[in-house]
């Protein structure tokens, strides 16, 4: 994401011997997580927002400093594709429940809607929106943060939109999610922050990564985020406990088990649906495999 913005988005790894929790993952820089960098082929720079399809496909923003035009769809088998070009800087994106993928961008007072088949339209033009990411409830209801303005809005299936939070801890707000009770979780890129917002409105900071962070997701019950300057992807328990999930902090690509793992400028983050494994962009054009268990 975000040295664009600010320069001239499924742990402390211990598992439980509790039978009934047999299924939860050992995490931390010291388990076996595996990460692979997925193979592309075919033209391919994203850098930015990630987002998975009904399919399995990743759909990835080319940001690069606001210079990007294109989002990317890479198929399971690794196939790279133009899934929507001659955009302006799009950023954070989400599918909707009519499977259009809702986009974000940093300049435009817009959002836009892509259909299935790469077809753009203006979702919603409003001058209160100009770059940011998306979640969305159960119900459709879509969360935008804009990180220009620290705002979060709130806009329905309907296309209203309602202002839900402003300013306060919010700063540089930019990756966002929700969680099984309707809390959203909004991350600040510029303080490392990470900032609950109920859903009475109410908004209290419960955690500080030592990092600026590029986005967060919320699966298997905590949140995960990435850290853009230090190169380590962290997870958030609920009560606010922040550990290292994984990464060295060296700046570099390399994969592997545990510990031995690098990140270089790790950026958009998305879970599969199972929560088991885990997808990141990073700045040097790739992508990242998570395999939790």
């Amino acid at each position: 994401m975000l040295s664009m913005l600010l320069s001239p988005i499924v742990f402390t790894g211990c598992g439980s011997d509790d039978s009934s929790d047999e299924d939860e993952p050992i995490l931390g820089p010291e388990s076996n997580i595996i990460v692979e960098t997925i193979n592309i082929s075919g033209t391919y720079q994203g850098d930015d927002g990630i987002s998975i399809g009904e399919d399995g496909s990743l759909y990835v923003s080319h940001l690069a400093s606001a210079a990007g035009r294109t989002i990317y769809r890479v198929a399971p088998d690794g196939t790279s594709t133009a899934f929507a070009s001659n955009l302006t800087a799009p950023m954070g994106h989400v599918f909707n429940t009519d499977n259009s993928l809702i986009v974000a961008f940093n300049g435009p007072t817009l959002i836009s809607a892509i259909a299935p088949d790469g077809t753009v339209s203006t979702y919603i033009n409003d001058n209160r929106f100009q770059g940011g990411s998306f979640t969305i409830d159960n119900e459709g209801n879509l969360y935008h943060t804009v990180f220009k303005t620290n705002k979060i809005f709130k806009i329905t299936p309907d296309k209203e939109v309602t202002e839900i939070a402003s300013g306060g801890p919010l700063r540089v707000t930019f990756g966002i999610a929700i969680d099984d009770d309707d809390n959203l979780y909004a991350a600040n890129f510029s303080d490392g922050r990470i900032n609950k917002v109920t859903p009475a409105g109410d908004v209290s900071t419960i955690a500080t990564l030592p990092t600026s962070i590029g986005y967060i997701i919320y699966a298997n019950g905590r949140l995960y985020a990435t850290g853009f300057a230090d190169n380590k992807i962290y997870t958030i328990e609920l009560d606010g406990t922040v550990s290292v999930l994984i990464g060295t902090g060296v700046f570099g690509n390399d994969d592997g088990v545990g510990a031995t793992v690098s990140f270089a400028a790790p950026n958009g983050i998305a879970a599969s649906p199972d929560g088991k494994t885990l997808y990141v962009t990073q700045k040097n054009f790739s992508i990242r495999k998570l395999t939790l268990e």
